[in-house]
């Protein structure tokens, strides 16, 4: 009976540890889990906090740079202003030569563009607007194209039939000259032949604005 005893009570006891060591496993887990997911939120928010510095340091690198640009990336035309419109010679759309120096006198407003410009093709009926209700000025457009491709261009936008209008097949050196760098860009000559106002413009409204110091 006493062996029997010792038996049961060490099974008993062997029962005990091995539930206490279940408990054990159980609350070691627990924290481990803990621990981890500890980690794992540390590791989020300090994620975050990264990204936030990232966006930051990307949005003030973008305001450094729009800053930058704008105050020394300034369109290089616009420092003609003041001074005489470089002369030129070139072929208009009938072939015929035209040169500044032919219209001596009167208000000129030259338009440096491209046909495959899409700015330019949304800018050219507010043009022939303009060329419409504006007689008295002289418009030249400028582009580096051909005769034939000046003629179709003509076409294609309704441009004949205004004496003020002519349409110029241009050089690079003419556009370098002028110190054109996009398309379109608008130059507004007085009868002096000084150059008076440049912008990239592309309403009716803009272009009479820009052409005030002319008329």
């Amino acid at each position: 009976m006493r062996a029997i005893h010792i038996i049961s009570i060490w099974k008993f006891t062997y029962r005990v540890d091995e539930r206490q060591g279940e408990m054990s496993v159980e609350r070691s887990t627990t924290r481990l889990q803990n621990i981890i997911s500890l980690l794992v939120i540390v590791l989020l928010v300090a994620q975050t906090f990264l990204l936030v510095l990232v966006l930051f340091d990307l949005k003030a690198y973008k305001q450094l740079l729009l800053s930058s640009a704008g105050s020394s990336q300034a369109d290089p035309v616009e420092l003609l202003v003041g001074t005489q419109a470089p002369n030129f010679h070139l072929s208009d759309e009938k072939g015929a030569t035209l040169s500044l120096a032919d219209f001596a006198g009167s208000p000129i407003l030259l338009v440096f563009t491209s046909h495959e410009c899409r700015y330019c093709q949304e800018m050219y009926p507010a043009l022939k607007q303009f060329v419409e209700i504006e007689s008295d000025i002289q418009v030249f457009t400028l582009s580096v194209n051909s005769i034939d491709e000046n003629n179709e261009f003509q076409k294609e936008f309704n441009l004949i039939g205004h004496g003020n209008l002519h349409i110029l097949s241009a050089t690079p050196e003419i556009f370098e000259e002028y110190s054109i760098i996009g398309t379109p860009t608008f130059v507004a000559i007085d009868g002096k032949g000084v150059i008076v106002g440049t912008g990239s413009v592309g309403t009716l409204k803009q272009i009479v604005e820009l052409t005030n110091e002319i008329r």
